[in-house]
């Protein structure tokens, strides 16, 4: 694949990860106004989402697009339309970049794509009323000798938008994390089954309030099979004793994240600080979580608290495959 492919494909991939990371905000505004605790740490998540987004999109060159999202931000003052507002914003951006970069190549695999789906999905009449409703001029007909083929016709002469539109809707191409990337992204995903960490840790998300002990085992089994995935994807042999801590440790060393690698002290003490929080939050998984038995005693901690190690940790994970996606880039560009 070029290189050029892989830029517009990693930049496809980091759009759609900030959609994920607002849409997955656990917002209630009765709690948000009346919590002052609660309050600061949704501010604080978006604060984190944006300062990512704008460092994310400066270093593709993009600065024009945060900077009209700060621009209409500040004629906005509910935080519940700041979120959705962004989002609207992020997911047109995407359908956007994703117009502009799909390729002769890309198309033809789309189009192929499409077609035997419908093949193996619909019959003439419906996939003749699917395909109307994207603007596809169709055939009167009811049967066809090859509807994988009278497919490929349709779609030859069609616009690249309604191709995309398509795929979309067909999950084709997914709006899940990571489904275009780069080669040896797509290698990572398919390998350790990581198409599902988006869906884990959403469901994390989700059982705060039903089951709160299932969602902290949930988000810290997530983030240890990312650990997992990103040692033996390089090739590495996973430790022997697999533990938050060491699984943590052997990562963070291949994204260089390890506080002894930096001289700056303050970059040190982020680096130390973050890792710091994660063990912490592993280490309470032992006591207030479902992955393990309670003795006598059996402590609960509150929503709100389960909420920020929730959070935390599906934070984390994601920056961690970021940051992988990006070290992986920049070593295939040189």
């Amino acid at each position: 694949m070029p290189k050029s492919t892989h830029r517009l494909s990693l930049m496809r991939l980091s759009i759609q990860k900030y959609i994920d990371e607002l849409q997955s905000i656990d917002l209630n505004l009765n709690w948000y106004f009346e919590d002052k605790y609660y309050q600061d740490m949704i501010n604080s998540q978006l604060s984190s989402i944006l300062e990512r987004l704008e460092w994310n999109l400066n270093k593709n060159s993009k600065h024009h697009i945060f900077q009209q999202i700060q621009n209409s931000l500040a004629n906005i003052p509910n935080i519940a339309a700041k979120i959705s507002f962004i989002t609207e914003f992020l997911t047109e951006e995407l359908k956007t970049h994703e117009l502009k970069s799909v390729s002769h190549s890309e198309r033809h695999d789309l189009i192929n794509k499409i077609a035997s789906e419908l093949q193996s999905s619909m019959v003439t009449n419906d996939i003749n009323i699917f395909l109307s409703g994207f603007g596809v001029v169709t055939e009167n007909v009811d049967i066809v000798p090859s509807k994988r083929t009278y497919v490929q016709n349709l779609l030859k002469n069609t616009n690249s938008s309604a191709i995309v539109e398509i795929a979309h809707e067909l999950n084709i191409i997914s709006p899940n994390f990571g489904i275009i990337s780069v080669e040896s992204i797509q290698g990572l995903i398919k390998s350790h089954d990581l198409n599902s960490v988006s869906e884990d840790f959403n469901r994390a998300l989700k059982n705060i309030e039903n089951d709160p002990e299932q969602a902290i085992a949930s988000s810290s089994s997530t983030l240890e099979s990312i650990c997992k995935a990103i040692i033996e994807f390089e090739g590495k042999n996973l430790p022997k004793k697999q533990t938050m801590s060491t699984l943590l440790s052997e990562t963070v060393a291949i994204v260089n994240f390890s506080p002894e690698n930096h001289s700056e002290g303050e970059i040190k003490r982020i680096l130390g600080g973050i890792q710091n929080v994660i063990l912490g939050i592993g280490a309470l998984r032992s006591g207030f979580s479902s992955a393990h038995g309670h003795g006598i005693k059996k402590y609960k901690l509150s929503n709100r608290h389960v909420r920020l190690l929730v959070n935390s940790m599906v934070t984390f994970g994601m920056f961690l495959i970021e940051t992988y996606i990006d070290i992986k880039q920049f070593k295939e560009s040189i």
